[in-house]
């Protein structure tokens, strides 16, 4: 794997930062169809936001199955539930989380993928997202627009985007 930087989706980035850091809603959703650059830009705002230590703690989960590789697209046939995610919470908050303890106050939980468990059983969901202290911020990406979230639509960049995207990218990194 080689870190080519992040370019690009500036308004987006900025957006969704002023949203995780003084936003009313505590569940803000990244959406647009595959490929678009969700994770990337989800990944780029938590960059950005632990470096200015605007959360105590961070956590990010994958529920991604699907990854494109040299070979082609490799499907990883591990089942992912509501219950793996909580005990991956439990196990990294330990104490500060168990029975609902609000110890460590300023929180971002980055789900990144979540249609897979949503279309599944999207009570369930919408129950762990209520199990989860008040004070925390869940930030997602999904395919599908998730019910009890603040939506922030990523479109496909049109063909002048994809020209400066280009351009950019070779003026940074060469032919």
């Amino acid at each position: 794997w080689r870190d080519t930087g992040y370019i690009g989706r500036v308004n987006e980035v900025k957006k969704l930062e002023q949203e995780l850091r003084h936003g009313r809603s505590n569940s803000i959703c990244i959406n647009g169809p595959g490929g678009v650059g969700k994770t990337a830009i989800a990944l780029k705002v938590l960059q950005n936001l632990i470096f200015e230590n605007v959360f105590d703690e961070v956590f990010y989960y994958s529920f991604k199955s699907e990854f494109l590789t040299s070979g082609g697209i490799l499907v990883e046939d591990t089942k992912i539930t509501i219950q793996t995610l909580r005990d991956e919470i439990n196990n990294y908050f330990g104490e500060k989380y168990d029975d609902g303890a609000d110890v460590v106050q300023k929180v971002c939980v980055c789900l990144d993928n979540i249609e897979d468990v949503t279309v599944e059983d999207s009570s369930a969901f919408e129950d762990f997202l209520e199990e989860l202290p008040a004070s925390w911020k869940v930030f997602a990406t999904s395919r599908l627009k998730p019910n009890g979230f603040k939506v922030v639509n990523i479109d496909e960049l049109d063909e002048a985007g994809c020209r400066n995207l280009a351009r950019k990218y070779i003026n940074i990194h060469g032919q």
